[in-house]
C-alpha cells in the first residue's frame, strides 16, 4: 500500500480497513495470542516476545548492562 492515498495515517488502516476486512471474512480475526505482540503470534508462543535464546541473531540483541559496562571501561582508558 503506498502512502499516497487519502488516508491520515496507518491507524486509519487498523481502525477502519480492518474492521470491515474482517467483517467481510478476508482479514483473520484470532489470535494465536491475544493481546500478545507481533512475534508472539508469529511464533505462537505466549511469553516469547524476544528471539529464542537459540536463534542465530540473538548475539546481536543490544545488552543495556553491557553497553554501561564497556561505556565505563573506554572512558578510563584515556
Amino acid at each position: 500500500m503506498v502512502d499516497l492515498s487519502n488516508l491520515r495515517s496507518w491507524e486509519d488502516v487498523v481502525e477502519l480497513l480492518v474492521p470491515e476486512l474482517q467483517r467481510g471474512g478476508i482479514y483473520w480475526e484470532d489470535y494465536a495470542v491475544p493481546g500478545g505482540t507481533f512475534r508472539e503470534n508469529m511464533q505462537v508462543k505466549p511469553g516469547q516476545h524476544l528471539l529464542p535464546d537459540d536463534h542465530s541473531d540473538t548475539k546481536l540483541r543490544w545488552n543495556a548492562k553491557k553497553a554501561e559496562t564497556s561505556k565505563v571501561l573506554d572512558s578510563s582508558d584515556g
